[in-house]
C-alpha cells in the first residue's frame, strides 16, 4: 500500500474521467436540455447521494481485502489500468451527443440507484482508493471525507454538465471537435493507465 498520495496522476485522473462521457454526464446533459436545470438537480441529488454511499462503502471495505489479500493492490492496479485503457478506447468511440435518451423518468431515485448499476462509477470509486489515495484506507474519517469530496465533485461536475448541456451539445455536434476532444482525453487517459503500472518511470527514471 502506498504511503503518499501522486497528486499530479490523482488530479489528471479525476479531470479526465470527469470529461469523458458516461451515463451520469450524458444523462444529465439530456436532462438539462429537456426539462430545464431545476428539474434535473433533483435526479443530480441522486447522483450526489449515489456516489457518496458507493465512496463509503468501498473505502471501508478495501482496507479489509487488502489485509485478507496482499495482493489485491496489485492485482487492482494492473485491473485499474485496464479499465482506464477501456475508457480511453470508450472515449475515441463516444459521442457526446444523447437526444434519443427518455428524460421524463429521472428523479432521486433513478440518479441514486444508477450509481449501483453503473460498472464505470463502481470500478472508478474501487481505482480511487486502491491505487491513487490507498494511504486514507483504515482511516474512517478520512475516507469519509474522501467520500465527501467524491460526492462535491459528481456535483459540481453534473451541475455544469445540466447547465451547459445544450451548448456542449452544439459544439460537440461539429464533427472534428468532438473528434479532437476525444483524442485529447483518451491520450491523457492512455498515459495515466501507463503511469499506474509505472512504465514511464521505468523507460525515463
Amino acid at each position: 500500500m502506498s504511503s503518499t498520495i501522486n497528486w499530479p496522476a490523482l488530479i489528471s485522473f479525476l479531470i479526465v474521467t470527469l470529461l469523458s462521457p458516461g451515463p451520469n454526464n450524458l444523462s444529465c446533459i439530456s436532462l438539462g436540455i429537456s426539462r430545464g436545470y431545476r428539474v434535473a438537480l433533483t435526479y443530480i441529488w441522486g447522483i450526489v447521494l449515489g456516489i457518496f454511499t458507493q465512496s463509503l462503502i468501498s473505502g471501508l471495505v478495501s482496507k479489509t481485502l487488502t489485509e485478507a489479500f496482499p495482493s489485491f493492490e496489485s492485482i487492482l492496479r494492473v485491473v485499474g489500468a485496464l479499465y482506464v485503457l477501456w475508457l480511453a478506447i470508450l472515449t475515441l468511440r463516444s459521442s457526446y451527443v444523447n437526444g434519443d435518451q427518455d428524460c421524463d423518468s429521472l428523479g432521486f431515485k433513478e440518479g441514486f440507484l444508477l450509481q449501483f448499476l453503473n460498472i464505470k462509477a463502481i470500478l472508478f470509486v474501487l481505482t480511487i482508493y486502491n491505487v491513487y489515495v490507498s494511504v486514507v484506507l483504515g482511516n474512517f474519517w478520512l475516507i469519509l471525507l474522501t467520500a465527501v469530496g467524491l460526492g462535491v465533485r459528481s456535483f459540481l461536475a453534473n451541475s455544469a454538465y445540466a447547465l451547459f448541456g445544450a451548448s456542449i451539445r452544439r459544439w460537440m455536434g461539429i464533427p472534428w471537435v468532438s473528434k479532437a476532444l476525444n483524442i485529447f482525453i483518451a491520450a491523457l487517459l492512455a498515459w495515466n493507465a501507463l503511469d499506474l503500472l509505472g512504465l514511464p518511470a521505468k523507460l525515463f527514471g
